[in-house]
């Protein structure tokens, strides 16, 4: 027996047409998604501790200001350089000026090392900002690897949490020991001076003994 389609489509065949159609439609609005998600949702942002401190990348320009209202911000601790080309970090800047809000500017390498000075003082200013019941935003780039080694210098040195905590929260913000293997050897390679620094900025009474280190042993 034969069959004459002429220009009638088979079911079978308009069904995998539209399934075709649907998956470039799906693929097409998750790339979207993708692309326009830190527009509208501010990047790895965290609580580092609730009302006082909080963490996250750079803030769309979108985003910024109702962000910075919201949780009642009065400083940021920036860890990357300034840049007038940057329409975020324009943007940051000027709602902080508009805000009142103290801005601070401590660049760092995007594998989150630099001048341990640099460290220091960050960390200087997110303690002074808890000590003077000043809600701080410390943001990067990312918000992986910088604001991560900061962070979790902060908790060791001053919180004195635990390493599993540590790298638990570094992880859970991205940050990688196989994608960026030398940040945990640069705060331990530092941890000696940054205490040191830091308890003639006053923020610690003296240096810890032994000396913290957050390694990866015994730790998965």
């Amino acid at each position: 027996m034969k069959y004459k389609f002429g220009k009638k489509m088979l079911p079978h065949k308009r069904q995998l047409i539209i399934a075709a159609i649907l998956f470039c439609l799906i693929g097409t609005l998750v790339i979207w998604v993708k692309l326009l998600e830190d527009d509208f949702v501010p990047k790895k942002f965290g609580i580092v501790e609730e009302g006082r401190i909080y963490r996250s990348g750079q803030l769309s320009r979108w985003l910024v200001e109702r962000t910075l209202l919201k949780y009642n911000i009065k400083v940021i601790v920036c860890l990357t350089g300034d840049s007038a080309r940057n329409l975020d970090k324009s943007t940051e800047k000027k709602v902080a000026e508009k805000l009142g809000i103290e801005r601070y500017i401590f660049p760092l390498a995007g594998n989150g090392t630099g001048d341990v000075n640099t460290y220091a003082e960050a960390i200087a200013a997110i303690y002074q900002a808890r000590e003077k019941r000043k809600p701080v935003l410390v943001h990067c780039a990312a918000g992986s690897q910088r604001a991560g080694g900061v962070i979790a210098a902060y908790r060791l040195l001053i919180e004195k949490k635990d390493v599993p905590f540590i790298l638990n929260e570094m992880r859970s913000y991205g940050w990688n020991p196989e994608d960026n293997p030398k940040l945990l050897p640069y705060l331990n390679g530092n941890m000696g001076e940054l205490a040191f620094l830091l308890m003639q900025k006053g923020v610690i009474g003296k240096i810890p003994t032994p000396l913290p280190q957050i390694t990866l042993t015994n730790y998965k």
